[in-house]
């Protein structure tokens, strides 16, 4: 009998930049990203959790993976964005697994240190698709599109990490 193929999301919160993707099994169906340059506010606020919902109820996934928010780089209305998400996450079954900035680069490059923008190179390697955009940036990588290929490496390693249990 052929396992279910898992379907995970991967968050990358942000007050500005939204990073979000899709895997349906070990396949990268959509990534994006969506920009709120207002200030932060309720409204904002409302504005980002509903198109992370929105995201969520297009592809019903079983899992989110989300990035763990540092705690020198937060704020009190972003936390309460993360906590929005695991509670939307709980109210609809879907698991969710929160990996940390230090963890990606540890995951992508196990043996040495390196730069978003090299973590960021590791996963248009790993997800080919995904040139397209690095190119659209010409090689430079900025706040903006980092955000999504941070995305796309949330759902990579908890993939993965799902796959070997």
């Amino acid at each position: 009998m052929n396992k279910k193929q898992i379907k995970i999301i991967g968050i990358n919160p942000s007050s500005r930049y939204l990073g979000l993707s899709f895997f349906q099994g070990n396949d990268l169906r959509d990534w994006r990203i969506k920009c709120f340059s207002e200030k932060m506010c309720k409204k904002k606020l409302d504005r980002i959790m509903y198109s992370i919902s929105d995201f969520i109820k297009k592809y019903n996934p079983d899992t989110i993976a989300l990035k763990k928010l540092h705690s020198s780089k937060s704020s009190k209305k972003l936390d309460h964005l993360v906590n929005q998400i695991k509670e939307f996450a709980g109210k609809n079954n879907i698991n969710v697994y929160e990996y940390s900035i230090k963890e990606m680069e540890n995951y992508f490059s196990p043996d040495q240190r390196i730069s978003k923008n090299k973590m960021g190179e590791i996963v248009v390697s790993k997800y080919p698709e995904l040139f397209y955009e690095l190119k659209k940036e010409n090689y430079n990588f900025n706040a903006y599109y980092i955000r999504m290929f941070e995305a796309v490496a949330l759902a990579s390693i908890c993939l993965k990490q799902l796959d070997n249990h």
